[in-house]
């Protein structure tokens, strides 16, 4: 797998992660459950609302206190229109003075967008795993189709220099042959030669000898 691959596959089980922990946080928040609203009562304190409630996203403090859930205001002075309490000062303390129940249609439909991101998210990460593994077996048949040819190769060329050094000894062997032979038919014609060259002295000599007997006769 090669480093843009493994950053691919890696991106993708991030997302998927973050996606599954963002999900999760918004279905387990209690501000998420209309039964917890329904228990919110004029009077209760930012402690006791915020174990009904939970911790809001975020906390607007001027005159009153205003604790964001589902929306969160543009400006400072603006209060949203769906998924907010106000805590009004009584006396030293911040006391629930009115609040507003999430758009839960709203709601829903993010939540369904977040299972369908989420849902995207598992299948691209999928798919990426599927293609990682066709090129790795693409790439696995490709060497074994590889190392087949180079055995073949390799097959070919063996078998061509057994053929070559198959047809070398016996070149060698008929050479050596035809050398066997030639000495076996060059001996006789040897022995002959030097019998003629003996009987050729022999004539030669008596030759010489009854001359010379001869001219002692003569004399």
């Amino acid at each position: 797998m090669t480093k843009g691959e493994k950053f691919i596959l890696f991106s993708a089980i991030a997302m998927i992660c973050i996606l599954n922990n963002v999900f999760a946080a918004i279905n387990n928040e209690p501000w998420t459950d209309s039964l917890n609203w329904e228990k919110l009562q004029k009077g209760m304190t930012e402690e006791k609302v915020a174990r009904v409630l939970g911790e809001p996203k975020q906390e607007v403090r001027r005159t009153s206190v205003m604790w964001c859930y589902q929306q969160t205001p543009k400006e400072l002075n603006q209060i949203p229109s769906y998924g907010v309490v106000v805590f009004k000062k009584f006396q030293d303390a911040y006391a629930l003075y009115s609040w507003k129940e999430p758009d839960w249609e709203l709601l829903r439909a993010q939540l369904e967008a977040e299972e369908l991101r989420q849902a995207k998210a598992e299948e691209q990460a999928r798919l990426e795993e599927q293609r990682i593994a066709a090129e790795k077996e693409l790439e696995r048949q490709q060497l074994r189709k590889q190392a087949e040819q180079d055995n073949i190769i390799i097959k070919e060329q063996t078998a061509i220099r057994r053929a070559e050094t198959k047809k070398y000894m016996e070149e060698l062997q008929l050479k050596r042959e035809r050398e066997r032979a030639e000495l076996r038919s060059y001996k006789p014609r040897s022995l002959a030669a030097r019998y003629f060259l003996v009987l050729g002295i022999g004539f030669a000599g008596g030759a010489i000898v009854f001359a010379i007997a001869r001219k002692r006769a003569g004399s």
